[in-house]
């Protein structure tokens, strides 16, 4: 039997799920694999793609192994009131496990432990080196509304890590827009040569760093696998097979700065605009005009037809003395501001069909490109 406080329990049992899909084609896969020796209870998630492991301390009166489904451990122990406990009995009469939560109990249908896949662990070759939890959070959230969805470039369905001197860089796009963000080189990463990190890696690894704090995460990574550790948990993904392309020649070099505004002030015009602005062929609104002179940004947006049109004036500041305008897709802008945490943005460009380079104030470490549109 194994008895554990629901404060113990689920967040370990939180953590585990994350990575179990809804939708599994392989039953097991929709379980959770619990391990009780020792008075230790180590629970395991694996989707053949993505596993978490992580350990807590339990109350175990034998050594267990065995499977359970996720989704009802979880509803289950959420319903537990705080300082409630819980306890895993079983199997017993026809392979049922008696699941206590508090005043609750449940029989559930367990699955061997024996068929339940084994995240295949990193090389003896692997590198690995350590990251404050908070900087990599920051890489990861700065970074992430840049990548690609569609599978036809599966290769851009992540983030592109690779050492670069004395950085280690995050890099996204889906080629309408490019993410990048650099923090120093940390000791252990400078052969590094780059991998391509799957966006469904990047909430348990975040939730891995928020735990962490300023505590340094331990990353380990070979050629075909990343792991992510702190404390008692480890989560494992495989990485994206293929060639990352060379986003240093979409980046804008030293293009001119052109004005300066609040992102508060921009996310509020964007949305206002967004309501007259065109629809893309999935139903979104997306295009608006951007101009700024005399320290006055003017944003517009239309309907090809006419039906609908809108402006709005807002204040900005001018770093050239000449007028500027440009076009972008107004979706991205907001994803952008949302990255940056509503800061001060730089606009850089040379003309009006050239990449923007944009540019947080507070974050000189990371920088955006945006592609204009013609309106």
């Amino acid at each position: 039997m194994i008895t554990i406080d629901k404060s113990t329990f689920l967040p370990a049992l939180t953590a585990a799920a994350q990575v179990v899909h809804a939708k599994n084609t392989i039953p097991i896969l929709a379980n959770i694999l619990l391990e009780a020796r020792d008075s230790r209870l180590r629970l395991t998630g694996n989707c053949l793609d993505f596993a978490v492991v992580t350990e807590i301390a339990a109350d175990v009166s034998e050594t267990i192994a065995l499977t359970l489904p996720a989704d009802a451990m979880v509803a289950a122990a959420k319903k537990v009131e705080d300082g409630g406990q819980i306890t895993i009995d079983g199997p017993g009469q026809g392979g049922r496990v008696t699941f206590r939560a508090g005043r609750a109990r449940y029989q559930l249908a367990t699955l061997p432990a024996e068929d339940f896949p084994m995240p295949a662990p990193t090389k003896a070759s692997a590198l690995r080196f350590e990251v404050p939890g908070r900087m990599l959070a920051r890489a990861i959230a700065v970074t992430e509304r840049s990548v690609s969805t569609e599978e036809t470039r599966y290769y851009l369905n992540g983030a592109f890590i690779h050492a670069d001197g004395e950085h280690l860089t995050f890099v996204t796009t889906d080629g309408h827009r490019l993410s990048r963000h650099r923090m120093p080189l940390p000791i252990g990463a400078g052969g590094m040569a780059g991998l391509i990190l799957p966006m469904g890696a990047f909430r348990a690894i975040t939730s891995i760093c928020t735990a962490a704090g300023d505590s340094p995460v331990t990353i380990t990574t070979d050629e075909s696998r990343l792991s992510a550790s702190f404390g008692d948990t480890t989560f494992v993904t495989k990485l994206i097979d293929g060639t990352y392309p060379d986003y240093t020649r979409v980046i804008p070099d030293k293009p001119p700065a052109r004005v300066e505004i609040d992102g508060a002030v921009l996310r509020d015009a964007v949305e206002r605009m967004l309501i007259a602005s065109d629809l893309d062929a999935g139903g979104k609104a997306r295009a608006i005009a951007f101009g700024a002179d005399g320290g006055v940004m003017t944003l517009r947006a239309g309907t090809v037809g006419g039906e609908r049109s809108g402006d709005i004036e807002i204040t900005c500041g001018m770093l050239d003395a000449a007028p500027w305008s440009s076009g972008f897709n107004g979706r991205y802008v907001l994803d952008l501001v949302a990255a940056t945490g509503a800061s001060s943005l730089a606009i850089h460009q040379d003309d009006v069909l050239a990449p923007a380079r944009i540019e947080p104030r507070d974050d000189p470490a990371t920088i955006h490109v945006l592609m204009p549109m013609r309106i």
